[in-house]
């Protein structure tokens, strides 16, 4: 192989990865944001934006309630816990006040944190144990 072909080979690579990689950084990101959150609501409302829809809503009780939504998925992403809903995330809260527990403690210990049932599942420590 000469070094003609070479650098025609490796341009050739170079245009396929340059078209590959944000693709594929896309798809974690997308992945990555839909595993965390629960929803891509988010996508759909870019997606929406781009074609040319609107933001808001003209009717305000529809506004409210897309504004609940999105708040409650901009709650899950942050939070890395799963509510099933945004009565349950204020009841969580109400839970958490009460017990004199902070969210960020909460979040710190997520997996143990049952968002459903809104109490603390209790550890397997064995393969903690059997590693120590």
């Amino acid at each position: 192989m000469n070094t003609e072909e070479f650098l025609s080979a490796a341009s050739q690579i170079k245009d396929v990865i340059a078209f590959i990689i944000p693709i594929t950084i896309s798809i974690f990101a997308f992945l990555y944001v839909r595993a965390r959150a629960g929803s891509a609501g988010f996508i759909h409302d870019r997606l929406w934006r781009l074609l040319g829809g609107k933001k808001d809503y003209q009717n305000t009780m529809l506004q409210n309630e897309y504004s609940q939504l999105s708040d409650h998925e901009k709650f899950n992403y942050s939070t890395g816990i799963r509510f099933p809903s945004q009565r349950k995330i204020t009841e969580a809260l109400v839970w958490l006040h009460e017990r004199g527990i902070g969210l960020e403690e909460v979040v710190r210990v997520r997996r143990f944190f049952n968002p459903s049932l809104i109490s603390f599942d209790k550890p397997c420590l064995l393969g903690y144990r059997l590693s120590h």
